[in-house]
């Protein structure tokens, strides 16, 4: 039994999102391709892909697969999957990840042609890896905004689902791969860290994701459990709406970048497990830069840079992710209390996190700032840039930069990864230089578990399997 802290938000996988909703559905759920634990592509549903030209991707198929409810998996499924997700009115929060397709052409039972409206096969391929995961055309259509059922290729079955409390698989008999080990999966859904932990402490659950930190020492001391923890491609960020004054001066947005003690956020509120963030990405991504950072902590430059901008003593919203990530809220306050020792007056806001990230988004956001953390969990850059600084989709920042759009454009475009990484290494410059975000702490994950437990991997991107999880 495990419990994470986010429900899986809809039994449709086009609809869920949240990492964790991603890391249980896809028990049921399938990609064309996947990651290893060292992030490098593998086959999944996809057996073998080429690149006929720069805006096609030809998929070979595996054979002899069959969703849940005995339809073949074919190129139908694959064509009727993706343009869903990319089609005008989507309610698919995977369509901004994915609007680089255009169609998929059916070559074949076994052969799908996924045709992009520009060049970018290399980093829409990464892409696939998270979003896409292939759905059955039939039950879908059916099912239409209804879903009853997950019903996908994988080695699990979805066997009950109670929203807000818990999801549950069973092993899958006819799976195409090797069978996993265990045969039952309980997923149950706790966002409070107490009762969590409590639960872990009891027995009542096996594994315990997002282990509040400051829980750690208790769990050292209980011969019967033990964690594991990792750092992840999960950035937590400062964000500004950088087109409403005084954030729109630069001036301001580097001095509240020089108060923030980033490497004391990770060694008291992340207990050393996370990194201290040397930008907007991570070494595990491809055109990861190390040359460009944000500026070092300064606080009484800082606070000479805030008084010299004139905005010394300005008003501030700042909202605070809640129960998303580990220590989100306290690094928040943190991050507030910086803010207000440089003479910024702030007012907090942290609800709960579906309110909060819908807020965000908003251009007209009644947050002028806000802490929240941005996972690039396909690898590649241009998930990790395009969305938040490209000016022709973003509303996190409103910043508005044609040279970062046309990097951005270029980089998604080239087959040639040398060039695209120096693309991508001239946008990291250009944004640690305008700070529309301030990278504060590269976020860990925090797992505790029963010491009976075995074979828990713990990967760069977040998600976590379980078919390989058993108990001694």
């Amino acid at each position: 039994m495990v419990a994470f802290t986010v429900d899986i938000q809809s039994l449709d996988g086009r609809l869920v999102f949240s990492t964790d909703g991603v890391s249980m559905t896809n028990h049921v759920y399938e990609p064309l391709i996947t990651f290893d634990v060292k992030g490098n592509l593998q086959p999944k549903l996809a057996e073998r892909w080429t690149f006929p030209d720069p805006r096609t991707i030809r998929f070979g198929l595996r054979r002899n697969v069959k969703f849940h409810n005995g339809e073949p998996f074919d190129a139908q499924a694959v064509k009727y999957t993706l343009e869903s997700i990319v089609a005008p009115g989507s309610p698919s929060p995977q369509r901004s990840f994915l609007d680089l397709i255009d169609h998929v052409d059916v070559v074949d039972p076994l052969t799908a042609d996924v045709k992009l409206k520009n060049p970018g096969a290399r980093s829409i391929l990464r892409t696939l890896t998270y979003w896409g995961r292939i759905m059955p055309p039939r039950f879908s259509a059916d099912s239409g905004a209804h879903f009853s059922q997950a019903i996908g290729t994988g080695p699990y079955k979805m066997a009950e689902y109670h929203p807000g409390e818990r999801f549950v698989v069973e092993r899958n008999p006819q799976y195409w791969g090797p069978p996993p080990q265990a045969p039952r999966i309980v997923f149950r859904i706790i966002p409070e860290d107490g009762t969590r932990v409590a639960a872990l402490e009891r027995g009542e659950i096996d594994i315990a994701m997002s282990y509040p930190i400051d829980q750690i020492p208790n769990l050292r001391r209980n011969a019967s459990l033990t964690f594991e923890a990792k750092p992840t491609v999960r950035i937590a960020v400062v964000g500004f709406k950088v087109d409403r004054p005084p954030l729109n001066d630069v001036r301001v947005r580097r001095a509240l970048a020089m108060v923030i003690n980033r490497a004391q956020i990770n060694e008291q509120l992340l207990g050393g497990f996370g990194r201290v963030a040397n930008g907007l990405l991570t070494p595990e991504i491809f055109g990861y830069s190390s040359a460009s950072q944000p500026p070092a902590y300064d606080p009484a430059q800082g606070q000479r840079l805030l008084a010299s901008s004139g905005h010394e003593g300005f008003r501030m919203q700042l909202g605070i992710s809640n129960a998303r990530f580990i220590s989100d809220r306290a690094i928040g306050e943190t991050v507030g209390a910086y803010f207000g020792e440089a003479g910024v007056q702030v007012a907090l806001d942290a609800p709960e996190f579906g309110t909060f990230i819908r807020e965000v988004f908003k251009s007209d956001s009644k947050y002028d700032a806000y802490l929240l953390s941005w996972a690039t969990n396909t690898l590649d850059a241009d998930f990790g840039l395009t969305t938040p600084f490209d000016q022709r989709i973003d509303t996190l920042t409103n910043y508005k930069n044609p040279e970062v759009s046309q990097l951005l454009a270029d980089a998604r475009a080239t087959v040639d990864e040398k060039q695209a990484v120096s693309l991508y290494q001239r946008v990291q410059a250009i944004l640690m230089s305008d700070l529309p975000w301030i990278p504060i702490v590269q976020v860990p994950v925090v797992v505790g578990m029963s010491r009976r437990v075995r074979g828990v991997q713990l990967r760069p991107d977040e998600l976590i399997f379980f078919w390989n999880v058993g108990k001694s």
